[in-house]
This record gives structure tokens, sequence and C-alpha cells, in this order.
């Protein structure tokens, strides 16, 4: 009988420098199971993907490192809030609302219902009258979309000095709702903290919902 599991161990030198010149020219993109396939083809011989996989072992690209989790702590409101705006039909006609939350309180800090895709002048508005009310956050996270490129959008965030966040995923963003100089625990040693003064109106937070 005839075992068929069996698989020689040492790839001859002729067949190594095959396999490592078509790794090459296939932009590194053949893996060893493909390249497996690709030496029964050719002839070359049956190699598990194992065997091959430590003849291009020193070819290969170091994958990239993935950043590490920075957490951030939301410790009071008017720190961070969001920018996003969710489309839909009426009528066979296009509407959007836009909305800006405050991330800590959760409170709607303003809204508004526009025809047809929301555009720079709707989201300004609606910012504008947010800040007007409530003062401007420390920061400001959105989509990064192009109605956040225009200038007139610039020049507020500009004039008020927000910081924008547009969510990268190593960022882990988290609500706290302790006093705003309570300390945080060590499993999150980044939090976004009311260090800055306060601006806009004397009393921003006056008829806040706070969760308790």
């Amino acid at each position: 009988m005839v075992d068929r599991t069996s698989r020689p161990g040492v790839i001859p030198a002729s067949a190594c420098w095959k396999l490592r010149a078509c790794y090459v020219k296939h932009y590194k993109q053949w893996g060893p199971r493909v390249l497996r396939q690709w030496c029964r083809r050719e002839g070359l011989g049956n190699w598990s993907a194992t065997t091959i996989a430590a003849v291009i072992a020193d070819l290969r690209d170091e994958p990239e490192k993935k950043p590490p989790v920075m957490r951030y702590e939301i410790v009071d409101s008017n720190v961070m809030w969001s920018k996003d705006g969710t489309g839909f039909k009426d009528r066979g006609r296009k509407k959007e609302l836009v909305v800006a939350q405050d991330e800590h309180a959760r409170f709607k800090v303003g809204y508004e219902l526009v025809d047809g895709p929301a555009d720079e002048q709707a989201v300004c508005r609606n910012l504008e009258a947010a800040f007007a009310r409530y003062g401007a956050p420390l920061v400001l996270k959105h989509d990064g979309g192009s109605i956040f490129h225009g200038q007139r959008i610039r020049a507020l965030l500009d004039t008020h000095q927000v910081t924008e966040l547009t969510g990268p995923g190593h960022y882990e963003l988290r609500a706290c709702h302790a006093p705003a100089w309570q300390a945080v625990t060590a499993e999150t040693p980044h939090r976004c903290s009311c260090t800055r003064p306060q601006r806009g109106p004397s009393s921003p937070h006056a008829g806040w919902p706070h969760r308790t």
C-alpha cells in the first residue's frame, strides 16, 4: 500500500529559487497554499503549505502593528459633541435630520429637519445656534465629510477653538457620569477633562439634563 499522506520535508534548492521568484513576481500576493498548487501544476513537487511558508518566510513583509487602543473618559457635559445626520424619504422627497448631541449627557443640543441632503449651511446654522445657547464644546466628533471642510464651518470651529475628532478605530470613547474632577480608574489612563474655561453664555449648563 502506498502512503499518500507523506510529504517530502525538504525542497530542492532549484525548486526553492523558483518558488521565491514566483512569490516576488506576483507582488507577494500568493500565499503558501496558492504556491503549493502552483508547484503541483508546474511539476516541481507536492509540498505542504507549511513547508513552502518556511521557504518564503524571509521575503514576507511584516504586518503593520495596530495602534494600541486609547481610551478617553468623557467626564462632564459640553466636553464632547457628536455631529451627524439621518436621511430618509417623506412622500418620495428626500429629507435629512441634522443632529448635534452631547456625548456625556446624551442630550440633543441641536437638531433641524432640512429638505434634501444637508449642506454646509444647514450644518453650520445648527452648530451656531447650539453654540449660542450652550457654549461651544471642547471637542466635536464627526465623520470627516466634505461639509466639514467648508470655509464657514472651518471659521466657526476655529473661532471657538473646537478640536475635531473623526473617530479613528483605535479610539474608545466612554461617558463617565461622575463629578468632573473625580479621579478616573487606571483602566482609562487618558481622558478628556474640563481644563479649559467654558465659552459662550455665563452658565452654559443651565437647565442641562445631566444623568445621575
